[in-house]
Formats: C-alpha cells, structure tokens, sequence
C-alpha cells in the first residue's frame, strides 16, 4: 500500500472524549431509508486526509484526521448529531482534545474537550459517496468524498471487526478498526508527549490467526487542515513500531510498540444509538380475473400494505416472467394473448426498507372454449389488532395516549380504524399505521380497534386493558409535616408506619423519648471486632458511625452528633488518625448531644483526636533561645469554627458595624497567640507528667483526656480575646478552664452554634428572627441554664420557621441533603439488612464512584463545605448560601447517579455477611401501579413533597416500561427506574 493511501486510511476513531460525549449519541430515530454509512472516506485526489465513519442504528461518529497548521496530525471527532432528509444527511458538531501522552498510564480526568466547529454529511442515495462541509475554527471548507476500499474480497475473514474499539475505564482513547475483506485498517486516537491528539494508523494488518491481526504503524504529516486544497505532495509517511490486534465478538487485546515503547490494553466495541425497530415485511395477496378463454386477457390486482411503513412498488410474475409492474395502489397489471393452458400468477411487494413477500395465485386455466369467466372471490373481512398502547399500560391523567392498530384485508384494503374505550369512541384513523391520539382521563379502560373495509364488512380486535392514574392523592398538613420532621430529625423514615406513629404521640413526646436514648459504643464496636479476630483498623470506626446511623433507635442522637462532627472537626485524610481516636471521639460526640455546650467544648478541647489533628498535644510554651513557639491551631480554629467566629454577632445572627459600616472582628492575631499560650503542657493521659522526658514523644492513649504537663505550660500572663487578661503563674488546667469559661460565655456562641445547627438540620438560610429565638434558648432555657443543648435542638425543631408549611414552598428555604444522609435515607427506607447485622461502608468520599462525602474523611478542619458558601450564580445574586453546594460538582453528580444507579440495579451495598440488601417487596407488589409506587415514595423519601411534575414523570416512564411479572420476587426494572429517577430528582435532594 503506498504513502498516500496509508496517510489517507489513517484517521479513524477518537472517540472516547469522554463518557459526557458517549452519553450524547443516544437520540432521535434513524429515519427510513438511511443505509450504514460505517466505512474509511476520502478523496483520492487528496491522498492524506480523511474521514471516519461508525455508524450505529441512528447516529454516525465520524472522525477527521488531518493536519495542523505545522504539518502535525491531529484528530476532530464528530460525536453527536442528527439525520434529516430522510437519511441522507447528517449535522453534528465537531470537538477536539487533549489529553496524557501514549507513554503514560492513562488518567481520563486528564482529557480535555473543547468544541471545535460543526460538521454536514449529505450522502448520495446510493451511499457510496458524499459532500462534506465543516467548519473547524475560523476555517469552512467543503469536500467531496466517497468510501475507500481495500483488501481482498471475499467477505471479511473470520468476522467483521469494523467498529469503535475502547475501553471504558480509560475514556479519551482508543481504536477505529474498519475490515475490508482479509485486511485489517486500523487508526489508534492517542495524545502524543506533550498532551496534543495523535493517531497512528495500521494500514494494512493481516490475520496470522481466526482472531489475530498484526501489521507495521505509521504516522504522516501534510498540509494543514486550513488550506482550500489539501496537497497530496506534502504528505510524509514514517514507520513508528508494530501492532497486534487478538479480537473476539466484543472485547479483545491491543499490543502496540511505538518509537521503542511498548504496551497492553483491554479493547471493547463501543455501542451507541438508538436500535432501529425490526422491519416487519409486507403483506401481498393477488387475485386473477376476467375470462379465461383463448387468446384470454386477465387482471391481475395485488392487495399490499406494510404495517411500519409503506409499500413502494409491486411486481406480477407470470410464471418466471416479470409482466408488469405497479408502484402505487391499486396494484394492478393486465396479462394479454395467454393461449389455452394453465398459469400461475405471482406477485411480490417491496416496502420502503427493502424487505419483501411473495404471493401465488392459484393455478388459472385458459380454455379455448365453453365457460371461462373468473369470478371474484367472496370478501373476507379485514384483521386488526392493538399494537399501541401495550396490556397492561400505564398513564397520568391529561397524558396523550398513541393509539396505533396492525390492519389487513386479504382481498381489499383497510378504509377506517376507530378506537374505543369501554365503549365510547375515541378516535378514529384513515391510513396506515392507523395513528390517533387520545387525552387521557383517570379509570380502567378496556380498549378496542374497528377495522373497516372496503366492501363494508368490519372486524372488532381483541381488547387491550390499560389504567390511567388520577391526580396524586391530598396529604393533610399534619402527615406532611410529621414527615418532614422526622426528615430534620433523623437519618431517615423506615415505614410510613413511623408518620403515623409521630403524629399519634406528638413531637413533645418524641423528643422526650429521643433524648433519653443512649448510643451504642463506637469503642466497644471496634473491640467487639477485636474480639472476633479482627484487626482494628480505621473501616471498624465508620461502620460503628453506620451501625448506629441504619438501626440505632436513638436516631436524633445520631444525628445530632453527626452534625456536631461537622462543627467540631476531626478527619482521617491526614494526618492519619489511630481507629480508637475515631471511634472515642464520636463517642464523646454522642454523650455531648444533648449536654451542656461548656462540657462539650471541653470535652472536644482535651480528647486526643482533636489534640492530635489541631497540634495541641505537645504544644510547648515558647523557647526565645530556640526561636520556637506554641502551635496556634487549635487556639485559631476553638474560636473561629468551634465558637465565636470571626465576627462579632448581634443575638440575631447579623453582624455588628463599627462607626464606619465594617464587621468587628472578634480577634486578632495577637489574641491567637495568648490563646495558644494559655494550651500548652497537654498530651496523652497515663504517663508520667513528674518526667519531662515522657512528654516528647508521650505514650498514646486514644480513651481518654489529655493531662498537663506543667513543666511545659506558659505561666505568664496572657491575653485574649475582648481583653481578657489571664493571671500569671496559673497552672494548665486553670488557664484551660479560663478559657473555655470565657468562650462558652461569649453573647457569639449562641447565635453562632445556632445558626450551623439549624443549617445541619433544618435550613441553609434561616432568618434572623430564627436564630434569634434559638440563641436565646442557648442564652437561656427557661431554668437559667446557658448551652443546654437538649434545649437548644428542641428549639431548633419546633420553632415555628421550621413548623410552618408556608416556609417549605418558599424557594429560598430548606438545604441540599447531604450525600449521606441520602444515602442513608434509602437504606433506611427499605430496611436494608444483612445476614451479619453488620455493614462495610467504608470510604465514599470519591467524587467519581462515591457521594464526594464520607464521615470522618473531610478534606479538613472546615468541613466537607463551609456554612457561608455561596453558589455563583442565582443563589449568590440572591444573597443566599448554599453550603453543601461547594461539594456538588459535574463530576459528583455523575458519580452520585452511578453510585444509586449501582445501588438500585442491585438493590443492595457490599457483599458477603456484611451485603446490605433492600427490602423492595412492596414496592415490587406496585411495580404494574406506577401512580401507587410514586405515592408510596412520597411518603419514604421525599416528606409528601414530591412534585406533581416529577410524580407524572415516574408515571410516564415507568409506565413505558414493560409490566412486571406477577408471582416473582426478583426487583423489576420499573422499581430499579423508579429508585434512580427518585435518587438524583431536586425533589429528594433538596430538603425542604
């Protein structure tokens, strides 16, 4: 094969740009008469540019391999679009990328896609060649190209393996292999070293076995892609290395060396577009009459119909003869001069896809005298059948209902369909496909077609029975409510029973009884664990945080504690926290939930978690002749996350103005100084603190609070915040107390905590007025204690903002759920359980194939989000914050529709004892009921708040599915749809 040849085939695939691009194939029907246009297309005048064309069902992926404006080649990919002109032209948009070098391992995240220009395809209706027209840039040119053959006929040896080859954990490469006869042509889309697209052609790969190709690569350069007309001259062929190809049906083995490099990758076909129904072939009949007598003169009228499209022409046989031909109804030829004897007419009809269907007459004798009038036939009444809607189906009130019918008529023509529910007519159809609509109404409907035809006679088909859901029924207000209470309140319902059960004992009550719920030991867990032979490492600290999220009976504890665990931070992602220090701390978390904030902040401030993550164990007091210094961190982050914030704040939440309009700040830089003094001479509790020698490095103790060691505390006197001045010469735990007294006193505190419990549980915004009244719960509660938590989170709940239904329609209240807490609502919902009683959620926090979340895996001391995050766009221009926003990404989103995909599809997490298994069953009894199924997640998942609009689409789509089987216990698919389509709707994500 020459140079120009090779540099033209080279340009083939690309394709994986990425999964974004992948999911833009799925589309629009492939109108009637496109043939496949899957194929290498140049212009041979032009050797060394050229096109490449995959075509699937109803979309084409095409390729341009080309060369930039330095004679380098690059690739532009065509990966969406659309047919028009009944299938002989296609518009999409052209895209090209960037990504790693073929030397490295492949990282998809590093692909970059850019749009590039847009691209036409109007094809010849033969499909051999066609005019291209794209516009790359600034540049627009317009080609004539037509299809490049090669190779060797006869047909493709073993099998065809001409299509897209990637493979789908590496999106961004891959392979484009077209199979003319004995002879492989292959192009692999890469990125050369410096991130630029590549392709490297295997022009001529030969089969060395049934499944294996190999063959010599190549790379060319040539005239940029910018010039009018591309000159052939200018192309340069270079042999880089060698390939092998082992294929099989779908997946196969790709072995490359180039430039002295050599790799192995997986391949498998890509598939995308929308499959073409099956063409159903045409019907055909003939009947012969006149009068059968020497020389006899016959008509022969054939009675056609294609129920998916249309017949397009009919051809009359006598015999082997072709005597005549009709392309449109009615479908006749006159045979002449027929001497005596006998004759079998035949007549075939052709559809608009290619598909066709003979009939025979009976044999006809020709006389040549006596009787020979042939008469005609007796009318045999037509057939019809339903075929749109399916039994079974399902439909919203208000929906437009498709009715279609299969109607034949063996000896004539169908002239009329009408369509009737129960009785009443509904519509009525003149021609084939025999289309009419109806505008559904709510009941059980047993529908059935009439087919007419045209001697009169009709026939009534078999009845179809189909359902039309009413409107979603009315919850009064104190079920909505009770529900989403418990949605503020826990990690989520486990039965509608749990509504009823709320609203039966009131939320006084509730409460009361949550509060004296203790919480399981996260310790003993992991000891427990210990026990049994485990190791106890860090996966035993988040199934304890898990255990007791899923099926603890103390579910505001728990949730309570989680959302203190995102006030008062600690994570594993680094420094790496010892598995008791996890477990103790949310222990310590779940004492203090309802306790008094002044315990909780000492607690939080003397735990070795915290002292380990925030660097106060081992803060020493400072040594001028070392130049060294106490650590400020946890002096900084007690005031500014844990208490009073960066500024100073009205009861109300707002903050107070000096003279000239700004925000007091509550501290500076020297009162985190006096603050870190005031923390030194602390480390792990159980050493001996006589011995300044233990101190450095002190012997772990993960259980309980740190001690002093006064050798290492600064006894000087030490200002902080608002003045306050600590005396000289007092010990560790006298500075300590000061401190935290004077924190926990502070007027910040209450508006500050009250406002980040409201956001964790209630709202992302809550009014002034709102965190009015919960600060000063905190200030006081009623019996002239101040942070009595217990209180506090009473008042958080029932306050009337958080009560008031008003306030859940209005579009700025309620707060994105946390991935999580999604996560754990669904497990909740359907009691998932395993053999074990146990779980294995571990890690979550990939963006990619998690939720972005994990507990105890922040990316930081501030928390997977901040509670001031403003989302740019609307809601920042509307002055609102967004926390759990900053965490919701393009590629989270993605990552969270696999993840509850996953979770659905197997309606199931993990495996083994631990495999938590969703108990579906009833839902699964109201998979044939999409209407009751919706209503029923109302309730479970979305606190009576799902939207009309998003209760008609589950409907819709559920409905469009095929009914489930009755008497299985396997999950249906319309269950599984339903569960994602709830899973990633803003009707579940967004807690109102």
């Amino acid at each position: 094969m020459n140079n120009s040849a090779i540099a033209a085939l080279v340009r083939r695939f690309l394709h994986h740009t990425r999964r974004i691009l992948a999911l833009a194939l799925i589309a629009l029907s492939l109108p009637v008469g496109a043939a496949n246009y899957t194929d290498l297309w140049w212009n041979k005048d032009e050797s060394g540019w050229g096109i490449t064309l995959a075509h699937h069902n109803d979309k084409i992926f095409g390729v341009w391999y080309v060369y930039e404006t330095d004679g380098t080649p690059f690739w532009v990919v065509m990966s969406d679009g659309a047919f028009s002109n009944n299938g002989l032209t296609f518009i999409g948009s052209l895209y090209r990328t960037t990504g790693p070098g073929y030397r490295e391992a492949f990282n998809r995240a590093r692909v970059k896609v850019e749009a590039a220009g847009t691209a036409r395809l109007d094809f010849t209706p033969d499909g051999t060649a066609a005019t291209v027209n794209y516009a790359i840039g600034t540049m627009t040119t317009t080609k004539r190209v037509a299809r490049q053959s090669y190779g060797n006929v006869p047909a493709n040896f073993p099998a065809d393996h001409s299509d897209l080859w990637w493979n789908p954990d590496e999106s961004g490469w891959g392979l484009s292999l077209n199979h003319h006869g004995d002879t492989v042509f292959g192009v692999w889309y890469t990125y050369a070293d410096d991130g630029r697209p590549l392709w490297v052609v295997l022009p001529d790969g030969r089969f060395t076995a049934s499944d294996t190709v190999s063959g010599k690569l190549y790379t060319t350069r040539g005239s940029p892609y910018s010039l009018t007309r591309f000159d052939p001259a200018s192309t340069q062929v270079s042999e880089v290395g060698t390939a092998t190809l082992v294929m099989g049906k779908s997946e196969g083995e790709f072995t490359s060396t180039v430039n002295g490099f050599t790799q192995k990758k997986r391949i498998f076909r890509q598939g995308f577009g929308k499959p073409m129904p099956t063409n159903i072939l045409p019907t055909i009949s003939i009947a012969v009459t006149g009068t059968a007598l020497a020389p006899a003169k016959l008509t022969l009228t054939a009675t056609a119909a294609d129920s998916d499209g249309r017949v397009t022409k009919v051809e009359f046989f006598n015999g082997c003869e072709k005597v005549g031909e009709a392309l449109s109804a009615p479908f006749q030829a006159i045979v002449s001069g027929l001497g005596a004897g006998t004759y079998t007419f035949s007549a075939r009809a052709f559809d608009d896809r290619g598909g066709s269907t003979l009939a025979t007459s009976a044999p006809i004798e020709v006389k040549t005298s006596g009787s020979g009038t042939i008469a005609p036939p007796a009318n045999k009444p037509p057939t019809v059948s339903i075929t749109a809607p399916a039994a079974g189906a399902f439909f919203t009130a208000g929906a437009t209902v498709e009715l279609t019918a299969n109607a034949r008529d063996a000896d004539g023509s169908v002239t009329k369909v009408e369509y009737f529910a129960n009785a009443t007519k509904i519509g009525e159809a003149m021609v084939s496909p025999w289309r009419a609509t109806w505008t559904a109404v709510s009941g059980d409907y047993q529908l059935t077609a009439v087919a007419a035809d045209d001697k009169g006679a009709t026939t009534t088909s078999a009845m179809v029975a189909i359902a039309v859901a009413g409107p979603a029924p009315t919850l009064d207000l104190p079920t909505k409510d009770a529900a989403r209470f418990l949605t503020q309140a826990t990690f989520g319902l486990k039965s509608v029973a749990d509504i009823e059960a709320l609203k039966a004992r009131g939320y006084a009550s509730w409460l009361d009884e949550q509060f004296s719920l203790a919480a399981a030991s996260h310790v003993q867990y992991v000891n427990d664990r210990k026990d049994s032979g485990e190791k106890p490492a860090e996966e035993r600290a988040y199934e304890a945080i898990w255990q007791q999220w899923l099926f603890e009976p103390g579910q505001l504890r728990a949730r309570v504690a989680f959302a203190l665990s995102e006030i008062f931070v600690i994570s594993n992602i680094a420094p790496d926290l010892d598995t008791y220090a996890m477990a103790s701390y949310m222990d310590m978390l779940n004492r203090n939930a309802f306790g008094t904030y002044r315990q909780l902040l000492e607690d939080v401030a003397l735990h070795p978690a915290m002292g380990y993550y925030l660097n106060m164990i081992g803060s020493k007091k400072a040594n001028p002749a070392r130049g060294t210094h106490p650590n400020e961190n946890f002096a900084r982050e007690v005031m500014q996350l844990f208490s009073i914030g960066l500024y100073k704040l009205n009861p109300n939440g707002t903050r107070q103005l000096d003279a000239q309009g700004l925000a007091i700040p509550t501290y500076d830089q020297s009162v985190v100084g006096g603050m870190a003094a005031a923390f030194t001479g602390w480390n792990f509790a159980g050493n001996d603190t006589s011995k300044p020698s233990v101190f450095d490095p002190a012997k772990e103790n993960w259980l309980d609070p740190m001690i002093p060691w006064e050798a290492f505390h600064d006894t000087d006197a030490k200002t902080i915040f608002d003045a306050i001045t600590l005396p000289a010469g007092q010990a560790a735990r006298q500075d300590m107390k000061a401190v935290l007294d004077a924190l926990a006193n502070h007027p910040n505190v209450g508006p500050f905590i009250g406002r980040e419990l409201i956001q964790r549980l209630v709202t992302s915004n809550p009014s002034p007025a709102y965190i009015a009244r919960v600060a000063a719960v905190f200030d006081n509660n009623g019996q002239g204690v101040r942070g009595e938590l217990k209180a506090v989170i009473r008042a958080v709940l029932l306050d009337p903002d958080a009560r008031d239904p008003a306030k859940a329609a209005e579009p700025s209240w309620g707060k994105q759920r946390e991935p999580v807490i999604r996560f754990a609502n669904f497990l909740r919902a359907f009691n998932a359980t395993s053999p074990s009683g146990r779980n294995r959620i571990w890690y979550l926090d990939s963006a990619d194939e998690g939720l972005n979340q994990s507990p105890l895996l922040s990316p930081s001391v501030f928390n997977f989000f901040s509670p001031n995050y403003r989302q740019p766009g609307p809601l920042s221009a509307a002055g609102l914050v967004a926390p759990e926003f900053q965490i919701t990404t393009e590629t989270s989103m993605v990552g969270g529709l696999n993840f509850f995909g996953r979770l659905a599809k197997n309606a199931s997490y993990g495996s083994g004892d631990t495999k938590l298994t969703l108990n579906l069953a009833e839902l699964n009894a109201m998979a044939n009921n999409p209407a009751a199924l919706a209503d029923r997640l109302n309730l479970l998942l979305f606190a009576g708040g799902m939207s009309d609009g998003l209760r008609a689409n589950i409907v819709a789509t559920l409905a469009a599915m095929p009914p489930a089987k009755t008497g299985t216990s396997a999950v249906t698919d319309r269950v599984k749809a339903a569960l994602i389509m709830a899973a990633v709707s803003p009707d579940f994500v967004i807690q109102k």
